[in-house]
């Protein structure tokens, strides 16, 4: 699967998927409380083990589908600024007929498929947003939607990305 990802995405222009998501009060990112702001470097749906991501859902049913109701040492924080630019992962895989590998388990190889997306879009194009379908929403026969950031190390201030601000 990750060749024909690999030359899909070689074969299109990236940037025809690039869309400019404003920035929502209903956003939600549940962060650590010792660190907030700073990035989750465990291995997830868009992140290989050791590489910087956030996390963000478009509102805070979503984000707790997303993190499956662990709120052990989480908070929700909200996003600060005017918009992100973020690769359309889920129109994507709809054009190319990928949206069972986007949106597949771990086990049936989704997590493979989808960081091999980042890492294309990262080292290649330069991009660190990735808008996508919530899985865990759609396992619940509900729509959801999320951002992955992958931000490289540079990009960051002192570790964190400044964006977030403690939900009332």
């Amino acid at each position: 699967m990750n060749k024909i990802l690999r030359d899909t995405l070689g074969q299109i222009n990236v940037q025809d998927y690039v869309i400019e998501i404003p920035i929502e009060p209903e956003f939600t990112s549940y962060r650590r409380t010792e660190n907030p702001e700073g990035a989750s470097q465990y291995a997830a749906r868009y992140n290989t083990s050791g590489i910087n991501c956030f996390y963000i859902a478009m509102d805070d049913e979503t984000a707790q589908h997303e993190i499956r109701f662990k709120f052990d040492n989480k908070e929700p924080y909200q996003l600060e600024g005017d918009s992100i630019f973020a690769f359309d992962a889920g129109r994507f895989a709809t054009d190319f007929s990928l949206s069972q590998a986007l949106t597949g388990s771990q086990e049936d190889g989704g997590y493979d498929f989808c960081q091999t997306l980042a890492n294309y879009l990262t080292e290649t194009e330069g991009l660190t947003g990735i808008f996508y379908p919530s899985r865990q929403m759609a396992m619940q026969d509900k729509s959801g939607f999320c951002i992955a950031l992958l931000p490289q190390t540079h990009q960051l201030i002192d570790g964190k990305l400044k964006i977030f601000k403690k939900r009332a």
